[in-house]
C-alpha cells in the first residue's frame, strides 16, 4: 500500500513491544500501526458521535420534548411488552422482588 509517509517515534521499549507483536502477527511495523491508528479512528469517530446523540437528548430534555420516565414506569413499560411477547430475548427476565 502506498501513500504519505508519516514519521512516528516510538519510545525504545514501546518500539520493541510493536516489533514483537508486529512479528507474531506476521506484520511489519507500519501494518501493526495502519491498523491501530484506524482501530483509533473508528472508535473516536464513534465517540464523537455517542457525545452528539447524547448532547442533542439533554437538549430535547431542557426544553421538555424527551419523555422522562421513572423506574416504575419503565418496569411497566418492559412488562407490558414481556406480556406481549414484543421485547428482545434479553428483556424477558423478571426483576428481583
Amino acid at each position: 500500500m502506498m501513500g504519505d509517509d508519516i514519521l512516528v517515534v516510538l519510545p525504545p521499549a514501546l518500539r520493541r513491544s510493536a516489533e514483537a507483536v508486529a512479528g507474531q502477527q506476521g506484520k511489519t511495523i507500519s501494518d501493526l500501526i495502519r491498523d491501530a491508528v484506524s482501530v483509533y479512528i473508528a472508535e473516536a469517530i464513534e465517540d464523537t458521535e455517542d457525545v452528539r446523540a447524547a448532547d442533542e437528548i439533554e437538549i430535547r430534555l431542557a426544553e421538555g420534548n424527551e419523555p422522562v420516565l421513572d423506574h416504575a414506569d419503565v418496569w411497566r413499560d418492559i412488562d407490558a411488552r414481556s406480556a406481549e411477547d414484543d421485547a428482545p430475548p434479553s428483556i424477558h427476565r423478571r426483576r428481583a422482588s
